[in-house]
């Protein structure tokens, strides 16, 4: 997991610490999409690239679909957003408070282990 979260969603040591799996996974959970994203538009591009160079042949208009057919055209664009609970004020408060005690006992036990020597 750490390999991931540094390697690849680009988190520094400190902040893949601060991070419970909950967030972490939701971390990932962007990242993923994001180069899900990148990856869709190439091929998009490809298949317009690949529309443009059939259409001076072609008798007729020259279908995207046709030329290349992609995984996600048979299927929605975007899939349907999971029943997320939008938190109150209060929790996320709450939550802001346990991110900040943790980040504050992060950071005691690192300066702790740079005075004692330790890694």
């Amino acid at each position: 997991m750490l390999g991931y979260g540094m390697g690849v969603c680009g988190l520094s040591f400190a902040d893949f610490c601060l991070l419970t799996p909950r967030e972490f996974e939701a971390v990932c959970d962007a990242v993923n999409e994001h180069d899900d994203g990148e990856q869709r538009a190439a091929w998009e591009r490809a298949r317009i690239i690949g529309a443009l160079s059939v259409s001076p042949w072609s008798k007729g208009n020259v279908e995207l679909r046709k030329v290349l057919p992609l995984p996600w055209d048979s299927k929605p664009s975007v899939p349907a957003p999971a029943a997320h609970k939008i938190a109150s004020k209060e929790e996320e408060e709450r939550a802001f408070e346990r991110l900040m005690k943790r980040r504050a006992t992060y950071s005691q036990k690192t300066t702790r282990n740079e005075r004692d020597g330790n890694p």
